[in-house]
């Protein structure tokens, strides 16, 4: 049984790493410099990097936070993801695995 997962895993991955890899950024995130790509099309695959309620400033490539604490953060968040996606020809309807980070940065 674990022959048959370690070669599906392995047939998987080069599947995969046989398909077109693009690298997608909109001109306003490259100027925000960051290490990463904003989003990543893997043949009919599409992957966001993670997303922050930050808004742009009206300085080019600098974001701030939203005001207001988790739910304005939040909804920013995720108009910051239908944003992405519509840049790229998709929507929210799109999304097949959302996954969720949280990070309590109380001082204490």
């Amino acid at each position: 049984m674990l022959t048959k997962s370690i070669f599906f895993t392995i047939f998987l991955w080069s599947h995969l790493s046989a398909q077109n890899v693009e690298y997608l950024q909109s001109e306003t995130f490259k100027q925000t410099n960051m290490p990463f790509s904003e989003a990543v099309r893997v043949g009919n695959l599409f992957f966001l990097s993670g997303q922050i309620g930050e808004v742009y400033t009206d300085i080019p490539g600098e974001t701030k936070l939203v005001a207001g604490g988790i739910k304005p953060e939040t909804r920013q968040t995720m108009e910051n993801i239908k944003s992405v996606l519509e840049r790229n020809g998709l929507s929210l309807d799109n999304i097949l695995d959302p996954n969720t980070l949280k990070n309590n940065n109380l001082n204490k």
